[in-house]
């Protein structure tokens, strides 16, 4: 790992997303852990700091915009990359709460995931993180 290695985690319930995702992610030279849902984003944060995630929004158990409704709730700081297969028209809402809520959105992707586009994403929420 890099000196400069931060913390991302990715929440997704996709294992095959979330394989790809980090692959990407350690191909860089950063620390990555997993997460299936909010729930167990929630008790992964607790125990490790984060610098980073990459949010699903449709997830079992807790989604992302349940999980990110806590985030504001608890005054979380990492940065957010939402990750959706949704269109921006369905994504919109969650991104003005996230916004409204002063979370720190950096922005987000669509999947299928392109890894340059990932690449770049990541590298400018770490930058202003």
């Amino acid at each position: 790992m890099h000196s400069d290695s931060r913390h991302i985690v990715i929440v997704d319930d996709d294992k095959s997303m979330r394989d790809l995702i980090r692959a990407y992610i350690n191909d860089m030279g950063h620390e990555v852990s997993e997460a299936k849902n909010g729930i167990e984003y929630i008790e992964l944060s607790k125990q490790q700091d984060v610098d980073l995630v990459l949010l699903d929004i449709i997830m079992p158990e807790m989604d992302g915009a349940t999980l990110l409704h806590k985030l504001a709730e608890n005054n979380s700081r990492e940065a957010i990359i939402i990750v959706s297969s949704k269109d921006e028209t369905f994504i919109a809402p969650t991104l003005r709460m996230v916004e409204s809520k002063g979370l720190n959105l950096c922005g987000s992707l669509k999947k299928p995931i392109n890894p340059d586009d990932l690449i770049d994403k990541v590298n400018e929420a770490l930058a202003i993180s």
